[in-house]
């Protein structure tokens, strides 16, 4: 398992801060009422879980040269399902949100599927 992980040390590192920015307090988060207005929360919650797509499917591409895997797009979801859920029942003053929920499994389905595009134009996909 600790191999697995080295071999996709990218995806694993921005998982581990996605991770510890929803482990932080709810006192210590930035309370702005323009970011409500905007719901920019959500976005960023679906912005960090693009980028985790890109990394992991890179990395997949990169080792086996299959087209993407269905996997990384649920595991991003489960991923962001299990966050939440740690927000309810284990970290300090965080709570459950299932629009967050929502945010995350959305930028990992938006990551699963323009994936190719974006890798393919920073030359990181073969297109097989």
């Amino acid at each position: 398992m600790f191999r697995l992980l080295l071999s996709y040390k990218w995806a694993t590192l921005w998982a581990s801060l996605i991770f510890v920015l929803c482990a932080i307090p709810g006192r210590d988060l930035p309370d702005a009422d323009w970011m409500r207005l905007f719901r920019l929360d959500k976005w960023v919650h679906a912005g960090m879980f693009i980028i985790l797509l890109l990394l992991a499917t890179a990395e997949h591409h990169r080792r086996t040269k299959h087209s993407l895997s269905l996997m990384w797009a649920v595991a991003g979801t489960l991923y962001g399902l299990g966050l939440e859920l740690m927000q309810e029942l284990v970290f300090t003053e965080r709570s459950f949100d299932i629009f967050d929920s929502v945010a995350d499994a959305a930028g990992a389905w938006m990551g699963w599927v323009f994936a190719p595009v974006i890798l393919k134009k920073a030359g990181a996909w073969n297109g097989k």
